[in-house]
């Protein structure tokens, strides 16, 4: 860990005004170390630069200049107190089982755990920053966490999509594999699309199937393939694996599972894991 020192004395250096406290946290099961920056012109905003161990004082130091010179979501306290605010901007998201080290809301979902978090400024509807719910902040709107669920749920669902993978990344349908992307969040903690059988349900009946495999590809979405002609699922748990350790960030990696589908019990199931 690079001692806290030496970052003060870098940004004293370079004439920053900021106070710098150093956080250790789990996210999704994964050890992170990173500096709290706190800007005496915004208090209320104190963003985390995590760091790792290899990087130097100097590469730490530019990055939270980054953040400080960022435009900063617009908001105060006061939207946390007001339930209306709060209603509409509850999103669900997932991660690891456990994979939280703060005191969290969450309810078990197959092998994840379901969180919520409540989103914050900009002009997409969810918005540039999100914060994990916690009792705590539930309690300064005075939702309780049964409505908390129900919000989350409905303002998630609501959001909810299975697109053509050519759709997804806008190209023509006979350049790209036929296979298809859930999610939901506009793409952000998108994997909670899980949490709705009914969206896999409508998909399953416009292309007339029966089930379908999903392979976790990351929190931010799931693939989704009609369980024809596929590999076997010891391969399709492998390849989940393999493309974990080379391609997604390990803050974005679910475990290494294999689910299905069954449009007759309008159910996901864990098909194979590692």
């Amino acid at each position: 860990m690079k001692h806290i020192d030496y970052l003060r004395e870098e940004m004293r250096l370079r004439s920053i005004d900021v106070g710098l406290e150093e956080v250790e946290v789990v996210k999704n099961s994964i050890p992170c170390t990173g500096i709290r920056v706190i800007s005496p012109d915004t208090p209320e905003v104190s963003p985390i630069v995590y760091y790792s161990a290899d990087e130097t004082v100097e590469a730490i130091a530019d990055r939270i200049m980054a953040v400080m010179q960022a435009e900063k979501p617009e908001f105060d306290l006061d939207m946390f107190r007001d339930p209306e605010y709060v209603r509409s901007h509850l999103y669900l998201s997932v991660s690891r089982r456990n994979g939280e080290s703060q005191p969290v809301l969450r309810r078990e979902l197959l092998n994840m755990d379901l969180i919520m978090k409540l989103v914050i400024g900009g002009v997409d509807p969810y918005g540039t920053s999100v914060i994990k719910v916690t009792a705590d902040l539930l309690g300064l709107s005075g939702i309780t966490e049964k409505e908390a669920w129900n919000l989350a749920e409905k303002n998630s669902r609501e959001t909810a999509a299975i697109k053509n993978l050519a759709e997804f990344i806008g190209l023509p349908d006979d350049l790209v594999p036929p296979m298809y992307i859930a999610s939901c969040n506009g793409g952000n903690d998108g994997a909670s699309v899980m949490c709705f059988p009914d969206v896999f349900a409508s998909f399953c009946e416009t292309h007339e199937l029966k089930s379908v495999i999903i392979l976790p590809s990351s929190t931010q979405e799931v693939i989704v393939l009609p369980e024809t002609d596929l590999p076997s699922m010891t391969d399709l748990v492998t390849m989940v694996d393999e493309i974990n350790g080379s391609v997604v960030d390990p803050l974005l990696q679910l475990d290494p599972e294999v689910y299905r589908y069954s449009y007759q019990d309008n159910a996901i199931s864990i098909a194979a894991s590692l």
